[in-house]
């Protein structure tokens, strides 16, 4: 089994990288608990569910660390059978992910309960992505049980693009936060192994807005071929990001229709 940092065709990469293989069911650990006592502090994950049609991504991020970091990932059925595990190695400022088809055998019309775990020596951001077996079109993210558990403006890992889908990041500043300046801004999107898609410096005043979009129609955006996602991570620096408030929206590149919002990741504005 390895690992893939950037994009894939449903299991596979494209360029020559290698994806993690998709997984089925192994042994069980009844009775063995889902989450350590020290996890799901943030956020509270419970369990969600997938159907025959859908595969599982889990994706994570290393922000905080210089050195690379194994993580481990767990996806487990409600009763605590475990259904899926692997061990990958994140490089700093960069991510990777695991892909897992814990619903391959339910018939159809079924549906199975799943818990996705991730643990690790630091903090990482992690997404775990329910996503469509055959176009490759993510149908919600949400964020798993971390240990030991990241900041909320920190729990980003990666969403996956498909050829007809773009990005945009977008920050908003409350009233009465800068009052004396506009607050500095940069907005950046990255593929898994740190390189830049996109970045855009700007100053919001308060009380106001402003977002960078990429996708299909930006010069550097890759051609997909179908059914084949594109991993990108999102981050939102300003002056204060705990003070500000951030999205990540994923959303149809020829209609403008939103597929989902989610929080990228938001850091400090390194110092001029």
């Amino acid at each position: 089994m390895k690992i893939s940092s950037r994009r894939s065709f449903l299991g596979t990469t494209a360029g020559g990288v290698a994806s993690i293989g998709l997984l089925g069911p192994t042994d069980a650990r009844a009775g063995d608990p889902i989450c350590p006592p020290n996890v799901c502090s943030l956020p509270p994950m419970g369990l969600f569910g997938i159907v025959r049609r859908q595969l599982l991504r889990v994706s994570v991020f290393n922000h905080s660390s210089p050195n690379v970091e194994p993580i481990g990932i767990e996806v487990l059925d409600a009763g605590g059978k475990l259904l899926g595990s692997e061990q990958i190695d994140v490089q700093p400022g960069g991510g990777a992910f695991a892909d897992f088809d814990p619903a391959a055998d339910l018939p159809p019309r079924d549906r199975m309960l799943v818990h996705v775990a991730v643990t690790g020596d630091v903090p990482v951001g992690a997404t775990a992505e329910v996503y469509r077996r055959r176009s490759g079109v993510t149908e919600f993210p949400t964020t798993p049980c971390g240990t030991p558990a990241p900041e909320a403006r920190m729990s980003h890992g990666s969403v996956g693009l498909t050829r007809r889908q773009a990005v945009r990041l977008s920050i908003f500043i409350p009233l009465n936060q800068f009052p004396t300046a506009p607050c500095g801004v940069r907005f950046t999107i990255t593929d898994l192994d740190g390189n830049v898609l996109a970045q855009q410096d700007t100053e919001v005043p308060e009380g106001t807005g402003a977002a960078l979009e990429w996708g299909p129609d930006s010069p550097n955006f890759p051609q997909l071929a179908s059914g084949e996602r594109l991993q990108i991570h999102g981050t939102v620096m300003s002056e204060q990001p705990e003070s500000v408030a951030t999205t990540l929206e994923v959303f149809d590149a020829r209609s403008g229709v939103t597929y989902y919002p989610t929080s990228p990741c938001g850091l400090p504005l390194p110092p001029v």
